[in-house]
């Protein structure tokens, strides 16, 4: 599907990843995507909110369950701070400025996405 759209370079799958990803290059910006199979026919349009903790469990690989999970902690995250646009728009500051000074690597022993969003979301909570 993301071959046949114009605008999109570079496309790979990463299956041996953690949690599995697609990435790629739309119009020069570089987007990875996780992703998760289930076993069921069909999915609620809001899974994301209304996954049963049963269902959850019953997911075999554990690359399919930490792909899920990570999206429900982000969104828990996202649930805790009052203005969530100021929220992302200083995680995306701090990202960067983690980035250019190399120190954003969670494999390189610093702190990675999910830690930095924790971080940035209790800053958020004490000083709204």
């Amino acid at each position: 599907m993301f071959e046949s759209r114009p605008g999109v370079k570079n496309l790979n799958r990463i299956v041996s990843a953690s949690v599995p990803i697609i990435n790629f290059e739309y119009k020069g910006l570089p987007i990875d995507i996780s992703f998760s199979q289930l076993n069921r026919e069909m999915v609620h349009k809001d899974i994301e909110r209304n996954l049963p903790d049963e269902v959850i469990e019953s997911i075999i690989d554990q690359r399919d369950k930490t792909s899920i999970l990570g999206r429900k902690n982000n969104l828990l995250i996202l649930e805790k701070v009052k203005n969530q646009e100021r929220f992302r728009s200083t995680l995306r500051l701090i990202k960067v400025w983690a980035k250019n000074r190399g120190v954003s690597s969670n494999q390189m022993g610093y702190l990675g996405g999910i830690s930095w969003a924790i971080l940035v979301a209790k800053i958020c909570q004490i000083f709204p």
